[in-house]
């Protein structure tokens, strides 16, 4: 079982944004432990004395909300970065990173959040398919890789819940979600380190795109899906006039 745990960063309905995201971070389930682990060691290690049970928020430790407020701007960024460099610790084989980046102005006539989530799902699914296709060429009899959404709750829960039941009967745009096992969870991000992660990557792909600054985005790209020379597992929806040479257009483009 794989476990993909989402989150979001902007706003649908604030004109001040120009980009609404959503971003997953997938983690096989007899790995989850040892990922929670290794970020709780990293609070527990940091230099800044950091509560053991501390929310790792990006909106507040980027823009020093909360307890970040008296902490310097430079210890919060390396902690930041710190977070994110999970994905080449220890833990760097057991997660993968999906992220959907839909800019407003390309999506005015569409739900936003529906398409995001609709994308995320479907890529999540290629990506398990992909995993079984894989272990079946290796003669590797173990069984399907199947998948289960954990949602940071927001006011799009319930919209999420009744698509995922559509989904499961209907298919998606790109045909039927076969590899997930169950309609999404929600949960608080409050109640677990990997919704926090998720947070993390969120809102490092919002600086990326909103605020053109990639330094924590660059910490973790390697993780998204990739195979056959595309990155799979991020989509940037954004307008036709622009040549963009992120990893999701420009791998694509070429």
């Amino acid at each position: 079982m794989h476990i993909l745990y989402v989150d979001m960063s902007g706003g649908v309905n604030d004109p001040k944004d120009k980009h609404f995201i959503m971003a997953g971070v997938a983690v096989r389930e007899n790995a989850i432990f040892h990922v929670i682990k290794e970020l709780d060691d990293k609070v527990k290690n940091s230099a800044l004395n950091l509560p053991p049970d501390i929310e790792l928020h990006g909106v507040e430790i980027l823009r020093g909300k909360k307890f970040w407020r008296h902490i310097e701007v430079a210890d919060r960024i390396a902690f930041y970065k710190d977070c994110l460099s999970i994905f080449h610790g220890q833990s760097r084989q057991n997660l993968r990173c999906f992220g959907i980046v839909a800019e407003k102005a390309a999506l005015d006539s569409f739900d936003i959040p529906e398409y995001c989530f609709e994308q995320i799902c479907s890529r999540f699914n290629r990506y398990l398919q992909r995993l079984f296709l894989h272990s079946q060429r290796q003669r590797n009899k173990s069984g399907a890789h199947k998948g289960l959404l954990i949602v940071d709750e927001s006011r799009y829960a319930g919209m999420f819940r009744n698509l995922a039941i559509r989904y499961r009967v209907n298919g998606t745009s790109w045909g039927a979600l076969r590899n997930l096992a169950e309609i999404p969870l929600f949960a608080p991000s409050e109640a677990t380190r990997l919704l926090q992660l998720a947070d993390l990557v969120s809102y490092a792909l919002w600086q990326r795109f909103e605020r053109k600054d990639d330094q924590y985005f660059k910490t973790f790209v390697s993780a998204f899906d990739y195979d056959a020379g595309v990155t799979h597992g991020l989509v940037h929806q954004h307008s036709k006039s622009i040549e963009c040479e992120c990893p999701a257009c420009g791998t694509r483009r070429r």
